[in-house]
């Protein structure tokens, strides 16, 4: 091993190089100490400050290079702590576990499910999802919003899939459950009806039958898909935070929950909207800093100790907090995956076909894009009386060529066609000739809809 302070590299599966141990060798090594040292780890939890690194978790470094969080056991053991307060399901229970542990909320997750002493059953490949919810009957799973956007689209496809009266029945209790309050839970005589006839069986069938809740974090979550699990009687929240704070900032409360709302504070921490806007936060979830980088610590954390989290957000008077904006242009799509929008537009408008292009994503699983022809362009290469659709085949083959240098997530799926320019008086262009982005997307709000409904 090339670093002097690294002790030992653990293999969980797959394949080992040399240097590393097995999980077996690990706790045979383990049981070693412990038979020859029986008050171990009484000694090492002692020599142990609350101030002292826990991990480096690193940043996605989607719009540059990763960072390395630096966070302390404080960090971890207070946010666990208050965390474990907002438990949406009885303790001790089962859970399982599918995100990765680099995954600042699973890790975080996996603190407070040992600290009430949950048995934790972690998934080896997502494709057996299904099967492994049947056999564990788990109470609770941390989730992204787009693994619940794919039970609602099957669900609602099966349904529409089956013929006569029991999909008609599944039709009608889908379509409720949709419509599903989450803020006033009162369920109607219509509602305990869908649940004996449809409800019941779908939480015994793919959710295991004890499942008490899913906590959603990462993206944003669909107000109709929320409501749709909440309807269907699986509690389902969202929290808020990132890696440089714990993760935890907000979360949701049980019988407090509001559509698009990421929750109230949990305990000790602060948050306060700036002048700009900008969620800022303060208190023990707070990272040390970044690794070897105090420029972009500096830049991330004021002296008064509050964190600048980049998210555009408000705060209602009961302090459940919304995100809405992002403060740059970076986005998330409901995978939980980051997209820098403006390289992938600068690559589609570099050819003279395109004069604009607007990529959208956030809250969406993929990303589709805005395309603004250049008229002058296209009279002269098309014709005056050109047909639309060779005109779309021209376009589409320009994104399937910026799309062939773009990793999977980053590529542009569906795109809407704009004829018509846009402008300074139009309200789509700054004076320097940069994009309205809000604006655009408050005009072409039902065709930036059409291209997430359509098959």
């Amino acid at each position: 091993m090339s670093n002097p302070d690294m002790q030992w590299i653990v293999g969980l599966f797959g394949q080992y190089t040399d240097g590393m141990l097995t999980m077996e060798e690990l706790i045979k090594r383990g049981d070693a100490q412990l038979s020859e040292t029986p008050d171990l780890l009484d000694q090492t939890t002692s020599a142990v400050s609350g101030e002292d690194l826990a991990t480096l978790c690193y940043t996605s470094g989607t719009t540059g290079d990763p960072k390395g969080v630096m966070l302390t056991h404080t960090n971890f053991t207070t946010n666990a702590i208050a965390v474990s307060e907002r438990l949406p399901f009885d303790v001790p229970a089962p859970v399982l576990s599918f995100l990765p542990m680099s995954h600042s909320l699973e890790r975080i997750a996996t603190f407070f499910y040992l600290s009430k002493s949950c048995p934790i059953y972690f998934i080896e490949t997502t494709d057996e999802l299904l099967q492994d919810l049947a056999h564990v009957k788990p109470a609770h799973m941390t989730t992204v919003p787009r693994l619940l956007e794919k039970v609602h689209a099957g669900m609602m496809a099966k349904a529409a899939a089956t013929k006569g009266i029991p999909g008609m029945i599944a039709r009608w209790a889908f379509e409720r459950a949709e419509q599903f309050d989450v803020e006033n839970p009162k369920p109607t005589l219509l509602d305990k009806l869908a649940d004996k006839l449809v409800y019941s069986k779908v939480r015994a069938e793919p959710f295991g039958g004890n499942l008490e809740a899913l906590t959603s974090g990462g993206a944003a979550l669909s107000p109709k898909v929320q409501a749709f699990i909440n309807g269907l009687g699986i509690c389902c929240g969202q929290g808020y935070g990132l890696t440089e704070t714990s993760p935890v900032i907000t979360l949701y409360e049980r019988d407090q929950m509001r559509p698009r709302s990421v929750g109230r504070t949990i305990r000790d921490v602060e948050v306060k909207i700036a002048e700009d806007g900008e969620i800022l936060t303060r208190g023990p979830h707070i990272m040390r800093g970044y690794y070897n980088n105090p420029e972009a610590t500096a830049e991330t954390i004021a002296e008064d100790g509050w964190l600048h989290t980049g998210d555009i957000g408000e705060l209602d008077k009961d302090g459940h907090l919304y995100i809405t904006d992002r403060k740059k242009q970076l986005f998330k799509l409901s995978t939980g995956k980051y997209i820098a929008p403006v390289p992938i537009e600068v690559a589609l408008a570099s050819n003279a076909l395109i004069e604009h292009a607007v990529v959208i994503g956030p809250e969406f699983k993929f990303c589709s894009a805005l395309i603004v022809t250049d008229a002058a362009y296209v009279e002269s290469s098309f014709g005056a009386d050109h047909d639309e659709d060779v005109l779309r085949a021209k376009v589409q083959d320009i994104i399937d060529q910026v799309n062939q240098t773009l990793p999977p997530h980053e590529q542009v799926k569906k795109f809407h066609l704009i004829t018509e320019p846009f402008t300074i008086d139009g309200g789509e262009l700054t004076p320097t000739l940069k994009v309205r982005r809000k604006n655009v997307f408050a005009r072409y709000e039902k065709e930036i809809k059409a291209l997430y409904t359509s098959s």
